[in-house]
């Protein structure tokens, strides 16, 4: 199982100001066989689970829907999976995650 969160940092000293729209993001978590198990566009922060099916590497892309004004984010990004996991009961239940389905 492999779980991922992400949030990109407010650049405002006082934390207590929304961030501006420019520091939104697009997610999109795939296999190396080009299986996505995520695609979100203009976040500011997000989590994925999945069970890995296929041999590979596995994939987070964060890129900008927006290219102006020219910006420099930072986003605080966690990857786990398999054994690194020790509160299992945590990590996914039902009124927590979010499914979506992207068919092409």
């Amino acid at each position: 199982m492999t779980v991922g969160k992400y949030q990109v940092i407010n650049p405002n000293q006082d934390r207590h100001h929304l961030l501006p729209d420019s520091h939104q993001l697009n997610v999109k978590v795939t296999s190396s066989h080009g299986h996505i198990f995520q695609w979100v566009e203009k976040v500011e922060k997000g989590q994925f689970v999945f069970t890995a099916m296929e041999q590979g590497n596995y994939m987070a892309c964060f890129s900008a829907p927006e290219h102006w004004p020219l910006i420099t984010w930072t986003i605080d990004f966690d990857w786990k999976t398999g054994v690194q996991f020790k509160d299992w009961f945590n990590v996914a239940k039902k009124g927590h995650v979010d499914v979506s389905l992207f068919i092409y």
